[in-house]
């Protein structure tokens, strides 16, 4: 009784597996169909079972062969192994500026030997408050590998939760989104009221300002902010902390 258990559930998981590895496989950490970065080059891969006699990549309606009984079909955009059981080829892509649709087929169309894909190019995608400023007016701004600052619209500085500033560009990733946009916000501090006096020795003078946090306080390091205080020749003023 057990042991028949176990060959079911062993005929399941393989069967599975199988199904898994006949799917188009977009590689670069990139989702199997959907949007990619406008210029990127993707590199796609499928394996099928070695029974098949011929199969070929169907690349917007040009054949591009990569397999035909006993042996692998190589090229300059495709790559092809074959072992006892599975047919696995790689295609390497051009850099896609349109629509991008592919399929494979075989002969015979035994189960999973047909799959095909589509990819959407697109400009890089902004998901955040930010505005990003390119660092080249090249006309290739949001394209695959194009860089910017993140800039705040209020004049703000770019903060991770960490207390981190962000200091260095930003670059337009293969799913057309920018790097490390996730997890960023604006945080500025404002002094409001009168906070600038000049003081001598002999002058007494209360401050009266207040200090303003604009963004998420949870993104400052710290829970003080400090005020610098520029001293005179001749006092005898220490440094204060304001709590916030």
């Amino acid at each position: 009784m057990n042991r028949r258990v176990f060959i079911v559930l062993f005929g399941i998981v393989v069967s599975e597996s199988l199904q898994e590895t006949h799917k188009i496989q977009v590689l670069d950490g990139l989702t199997n169909g959907g949007n990619v970065s406008i210029n990127f080059s993707p590199v796609l891969q499928f394996a099928t079972t070695s029974k098949i006699i011929k199969c070929w990549w169907n690349v917007n309606n040009e054949q591009i062969p990569f397999f035909k009984q006993p042996n692998c079909q190589q090229g300059h955009n495709v790559a092809c192994v074959k072992n006892t059981s599975h047919v696995t080829s790689t295609f390497y892509a051009q850099p896609i500026t349109k629509t991008f649709n592919i399929f494979v087929a075989c002969i015979p169309p035994l189960d999973g030997s047909t799959e095909k894909l589509t990819l959407f190019p697109y400009l890089c995608q902004n998901h955040s408050s930010f505005e990003i400023i390119p660092v080249k007016n090249d006309g290739k701004f949001g394209q695959y590998n194009s860089t910017g600052w993140f800039h705040c619209p209020n004049n703000g500085t770019p903060v991770y939760k960490a207390g981190i500033k962000r200091t260095k560009p930003t670059f337009c990733l293969p799913n057309a989104t920018w790097e490390g946009q996730s997890g960023l916000e604006c945080v500025k501090v404002l002094l409001l009221g009168s906070p600038v006096f000049n003081l001598t020795k002999n002058t007494t003078m209360l401050s009266n300002f207040s200090c303003h946090v604009k963004g998420n306080r949870s993104f400052l390091p710290d829970s003080n902010i400090k005020l610098q205080l520029d001293l005179t020749v001749g006092t005898s003023i220490k440094p204060v902390v304001l709590n916030h």
